[in-house]
């Protein structure tokens, strides 16, 4: 019988009960290094994280080298927090049978992303077949997730693998608690329930600012499954890749067809609402420079906040540009060579 943890609902309960519900009441716009950041419910929140020219992640930025547009129009900044601030790290892993085969990859990954961490990230762990359960609620005690990590136990029925529920069952968990907040999604990233579940997961998305980053599990499967394909759908594959590569603010859409290149879409397009990064390793070598990278781009990420214009019950897009800093008789400058990793938008507050 595999492992019954806590239902992941019951996360929503154990935050408020541990941490509060986000403060209505003013913040200082510049609080201390490594104290835990708490934004008003009414302001936007948008992680950033920024590369320069050689993919180096850039931690010394200051609140004037952002500039925040809302539907293309400059926004005033009302919160920045700098790259101390500690993170929330949700590690959500799929325990079907098809991870059972690969069991050792996710072990890796898990340790070697545990290692990047900084000493005040907490961190949880959930796991996910039918649906998400919490084995481990968040802990600054890294040594206690690995030991988890290691007793994991696995089903062998494919009939009912929720993968979109489950992660938008792990967006509710995280959305009461304070500071940065990031899920890693350990996972094949298939999917066995209705199309539907895909398109109540996308709203979800559009309107979390928790980042996400995916990391495709069962990497030799996936290759056979893909070359099983048509060259119409390897071709579908690649623009899929590039589309999730730029910065177009079209989402992408997983195809119809239940399959590792479907699942391949939808870890890309699950990064790329969220401002974050999907991971194909091919080979178990790939995890530990993959978790390494995880683990980097949370030490360097970035918490804006901006009051929203509107009170529509809409999407609104966003747009995170990066200014030199140039002198004050000089208007700043979008820095060029850079990019910028942040959430494409924000469901807007209803009237």
């Amino acid at each position: 019988m595999p492992r019954r943890g806590t239902p992941l609902i019951v996360v929503i309960a154990l935050a408020v009960a541990s941490v509060g519900a986000l403060t209505a009441r003013s913040q200082e716009p510049h609080p201390p290094p490594g104290s835990v950041i708490e934004v008003r419910t009414n302001l936007v929140r948008v992680p950033v994280s920024v590369t320069g020219k050689d993919s180096a992640l850039i931690g010394d930025l200051q609140e004037s080298n952002f500039r925040i547009l809302e539907d293309g129009n400059p926004v005033a900044m009302k919160f920045f927090a700098s790259t101390e601030a500690p993170a929330q790290v949700l590690v959500l892993v799929e325990t079907g049978p098809a991870v059972y085969l690969i069991e050792r990859e996710h072990l890796i990954a898990a340790y070697s992303l545990l290692g990047g961490l900084a000493p005040t990230d907490r961190v949880a762990l959930a796991t996910y077949d039918q649906s998400a359960r919490l084995l481990l609620p968040f802990t600054t005690d890294k040594i206690m997730l690995s030991r988890a990590m290691g007793g994991l136990e696995y089903t062998m029925g494919m009939a009912n693998l929720n993968f979109y529920d489950s992660v938008a069952a792990s967006l509710d968990s995280l959305a009461a608690l304070p500071g940065k907040r990031a899920l890693v999604v350990l996972s094949t990233g298939l999917d066995s329930t209705s199309e539907d579940r895909w398109s109540a997961l996308e709203g979800k998305l559009r309107a979390s600012d928790v980042t996400i980053f995916p990391v495709a599990l069962g990497g030799s499967l996936r290759d056979a499954d893909s070359s099983q394909g048509s060259s119409a759908s390897q071709k579908s594959k690649k623009r899929t890749r590039a589309a999730a590569a730029s910065d177009s603010s079209a989402p992408v859409q997983p195809p119809p067809e239940l399959s590792f290149q479907r699942s391949t879409q939808a870890l890309h397009a699950i990064a790329q609402l969220t401002g974050g990064q999907a991971f194909l390793p091919s080979s178990p070598d790939d995890f530990i420079p993959i978790s390494k990278q995880i683990a980097a781009i949370l030490r360097h990420q970035y918490l804006l906040a901006f009051a929203p214009s509107a009170h529509d019950g809409h999407f609104h897009t966003i747009e995170v540009q990066i200014l030199d800093s140039n002198s004050a008789s000089s208007p700043p400058t979008v820095r060029q060579g850079s990019r910028v990793y942040a959430r494409q938008g924000y469901l807007a507050p209803s009237p």
